[in-house]
């Protein structure tokens, strides 16, 4: 067979874009009742922690907020006591330097 060059398509494939499909299964109200206790259980725990975890999401700004007010207040006092503190050495800061009266004898 003598092969020859590529021709062009003909058939459209579409436009190129990606299809995606959830599907969500709802158990209805009689085969929720007719449910074995240990699954039953294991539901209400599962909606329990759900709950929860929502709850925990909805702090989760602020707490890092705070915290971030907090961390900054913090080493802003750090810095200050640092800055307040008295020297260990008496040597004369820059501007005790610059004037000295002599003292007479």
């Amino acid at each position: 067979t003598v092969w020859g060059t590529w021709s062009d398509c003909t058939v459209t494939c579409g436009k190129g874009g990606k299809r995606r499909r959830r599907r969500h299964l709802e158990l209805t109200e009689q085969a929720r009742n007719e449910l074995p206790d240990y699954v039953s259980n294991v539901a209400k725990k599962f909606e329990t922690l759900r709950a929860h975890a929502q709850e925990l999401q909805s702090h989760q700004m602020s707490e890092m907020v705070a915290s971030f007010v907090a961390g900054c207040s913090f080493v802003t006092i750090i810095l200050l006591g640092l800055r307040a503190w008295p020297r260990r050495n008496n040597q004369p800061r820059v501007a005790e330097l610059a004037y000295r009266p002599i003292e007479e004898a």
